[in-house]
């Protein structure tokens, strides 16, 4: 999951950043960081922004699917 993905997925399932940051156990300003490039995420903190998107009702095939829209818009 990259910077515009994490970004694109929080907004989409409705989080501000400060939700989905206590959502995973970190602060607003780390996620700033990720969706600003400044910090990489880490494996286990990928599945915690997981599991909080489908608790928010977006599921693992549609960050699939916005990952897909994102890559074809970029080419």
């Amino acid at each position: 999951m990259d910077k515009h993905l994490l970004r694109t997925c929080r907004a989409v399932a409705g989080f501000t950043q400060s939700e989905l940051a206590s959502a995973i156990g970190k602060n607003q300003s780390t996620l700033s960081h990720y969706e600003n490039g400044l910090l990489n995420i880490s494996e286990t903190t990928k599945r915690k922004v997981i599991k909080a998107l489908e608790e928010k009702g977006l599921s693992q095939d549609e960050v699939y699917l916005l990952s897909g829209l994102k890559k074809s818009n970029q080419q």
